[in-house]
């Protein structure tokens, strides 16, 4: 199975898995927001070879750039907002 996966599959499968451990790892209660807040955005285009990089600040999450990653995919490019930890 994993012979079939290309690069980018296996890569953002790793960093999904990573982003799930770390979250149940530091999950706290009282403070610790919903995990779709800080996974990773990803949104490929299947029209162009452009993409865009969406670096969050050092406090923020992925989600808190989720609607200039719509519009930018809307517009027909790659999106990719990692998760600065």
């Amino acid at each position: 199975m994993l012979a079939d996966a290309s690069p980018l599959s296996i890569l953002l499968a790793a960093e999904e898995a990573l982003f799930a451990r770390e979250y149940q790892q530091h999950f706290n209660e009282n403070d610790s927001k919903p995990a779709r807040i800080g996974k990773p955005v990803f949104l490929p285009s299947h029209t162009s070879t452009w993409g865009v990089l969406l670096v969050h600040g050092l406090m923020a999450a992925p989600e808190e750039v989720r609607e200039w990653a719509d519009h930018l995919h809307e517009q027909g490019f790659t999106v990719y907002a990692p998760r600065m930890a």
